[in-house]
């Protein structure tokens, strides 16, 4: 089996197949590097089948949805910090966030998340 088919098993098994039950339809937010990553994995319909309605960009400005976000990341302090962006003591973007690092997050920026406003978020 290619890296390429084994990276996208990894993808549905770990993330997709875990978050699409029973949570209804959810967008899903990545990085450059996430985003060449499933880019060459997964095609939007693929997507679609795990509830999955929209796909953006961690870096742009997003509007405020009703519904569950996917983030899918590097773990840097930049991405980190967008992350938190997007959930506001004044009200958050997203009605959740199922957060996923494209390899080991460093301890001080977990402890960042955990003593934010956005740890109340994160499923």
């Amino acid at each position: 089996m290619s890296l390429k088919s084994e990276v996208g098993l990894a993808l549905r098994k770990y993330i997709f197949e875990k978050i699409s039950k029973n949570t209804g339809w959810k967008i899903l937010i990545m990085d450059d590097a996430a985003t060449r990553v499933l880019s060459s994995s997964f095609k939007m319909q693929d997507l679609t089948a795990y509830s999955i309605t929209l796909v953006e960009s961690l870096k742009r400005k997003r509007q405020k949805l009703n519904m569950p976000a996917i983030y899918i990341m590097r773990p840097r302090r930049a991405e980190i910090e967008l992350l938190l962006q997007d959930f506001p003591s004044s009200g958050p973007t997203y009605t959740s966030a199922h957060v996923f690092f494209l390899s080991s997050c460093p301890n001080d920026l977990l402890k960042q998340i955990a003593s934010s406003q956005c740890f109340r978020y994160i499923k």
